[in-house]
């Protein structure tokens, strides 16, 4: 007896090196020879375990490029004083100093 479809469809996250290429509106050759460059700048490596690339890594990857998002350090999550002061405590300035 055959499989029941499932109810539900999906876009799949990981892509192929011509998936990726298609979704950039490019051949998978112009890919395979600009990869090096491209990767240089900072696009994504495949999964080392998948061998895949990871879609949400490559749209990351253009929002830079086209400004749409800052660039920011890798490990820094903490968001920089907008205006360079220093950095106040929330606590100490809810309590004061003691």
């Amino acid at each position: 007896m055959a499989r029941p479809k499932p109810k539900f469809t999906f876009s799949p996250r990981l892509m192929t090196a011509l998936d990726v290429a298609t979704y950039l509106n490019r051949s998978e050759q112009w890919f395979a020879h600009k990869r090096p460059q491209m990767e240089a700048a900072g696009f994504p490596r495949p999964d080392p375990l998948l061998g895949l690339y990871d879609q949400r890594a490559v749209d990351q990857w253009l929002d830079r490029r086209s400004g749409l998002v800052a660039a920011s350090p890798a490990n820094d999550s903490a968001p920089e004083p907008a205006n360079d002061a220093p950095a106040v405590d929330p606590f100490k300035a809810a309590f004061g100093k003691r």
